[in-house]
């Protein structure tokens, strides 16, 4: 028996030793052509295990098979795999990838998901671990999957939370931060679509650290909320550290409500921002950068009931702030997003 295992060890390497001499640099040369086709490849075959696959600038291949390079035996050798194009999924379809296995997204390189609602079903994994859904929507680069980069972030926890005036409070905590650059925190109303709403620079410390961030959301017609956290370092690498699913329900007051028409808004334009206020006093607007940084400042007195208080968008670059409205009884914020 011993020897029985011996024997059939010694086939399997040598099978997986003659199936690597095969294994070759890969290249994409058929914008919109399939994955599975050899059509596709300067090789005039599908990429195998062991191969270096690349998907060149300019060139989209297309995922409607599944494609299995997962080690199910042991002659699949881990490939590496740069994609400066993109890849797009059809509905549902998969990359399964081996132990090893190395994905890196280059600047400009893109993931899609098939636009068709393919949530969990379409993804990508290595040595069966999910590094991407179709649930996270695009994946854009700089990003890399599997690959022996380790980026200087501990994530402790992230927790999301909505208050009976529709703030959303986001927490996170970290710890081990080194030459980090900035984490980016992004919202999506169908876990599909998203928006990126905050950009934190990273603190760099051995501590535990606490980032927080507080954002209020208005005429929403969904059951669910998704935010997402992501890292990036001085490098350019960016990953994903964390998403959260967080039930909605619209429960503002009338009297809390600060409204912004249009939002989003272009530069060199005007935003009219209406709110009511309870008796007529002295009110504050103030308009906050994603750093902290009170970019507009001004004092004005209100009267009973409506008011209105406009902008001129040339006071603000293109990026996202917080309006604030400040006054004796209370402070009420919300996003204004300027293009």
């Amino acid at each position: 028996m011993k020897r029985i295992l011996t024997l059939l060890s010694f086939l399997l390497t040598m099978f997986a030793m003659n199936s690597n001499l095969n294994a070759a640099i890969i290249t994409a040369i058929s914008n919109g052509g399939t994955w599975s086709a050899a059509t596709s490849w300067n090789l005039a075959r599908a990429p195998i295990c062991g191969d270096t696959i690349i998907v060149p600038s300019g060139i989209e291949i297309k995922v409607t098979d599944n494609v299995e390079l997962d080690g199910a035996s042991a002659a699949c050798a881990a490939v590496r795999i740069t994609i400066i194009g993109s890849l797009r999924f059809s509905n549902g379809k998969k990359i399964r990838l081996a132990s090893g296995a190395c994905m890196n997204v280059e600047s400009g390189g893109s993931i899609n998901p098939s636009g068709k609602g393919g949530g969990a079903s379409e993804n990508i994994s290595i040595d069966g671990d999910r590094v991407w859904e179709a649930g996270e929507g695009p994946l854009t680069g700089p990003y890399t999957m599997g690959c022996l980069v380790v980026l200087p972030v501990s994530l402790v926890s992230f927790e999301v939370s909505n208050d009976v005036a529709n703030n959303f409070n986001v927490d996170w905590y970290v710890n081990s931060e080194n030459e980090l650059a900035y984490y980016e925190v992004s919202v999506s109303k169908n876990g599909y679509d998203w928006e990126l709403i905050h950009m934190q620079m990273a603190r760099n410390t051995d501590e535990e650290t606490h980032y927080a961030l507080r954002y209020q959301l208005m005429d929403v017609t969904t059951d669910y909320i998704y935010f997402k956290l992501s890292s990036t370092n001085f490098n350019g690498v960016r990953q994903m550290l964390a998403m959260s699913t967080t039930p909605y329900e619209f429960k503002l007051e009338d009297t809390d409500q600060l409204v912004m028409i249009p939002n989003p808004v272009q530069t060199n334009s005007l935003t009219i921002i209406a709110f009511e206020l309870e008796n007529a006093q002295e009110y504050e607007i103030t308009a906050v950068d994603n750093f902290g940084k009170v970019v507009v400042q001004d004092k004005m007195s209100g009267n009973k009931g409506a008011n209105t208080f406009v902008i001129e968008n040339d006071r603000l670059k293109a990026g996202i702030y917080t309006i604030q409205l400040k006054n004796a009884e209370r402070m009420t914020s919300s996003k204004l997003i300027v293009l």
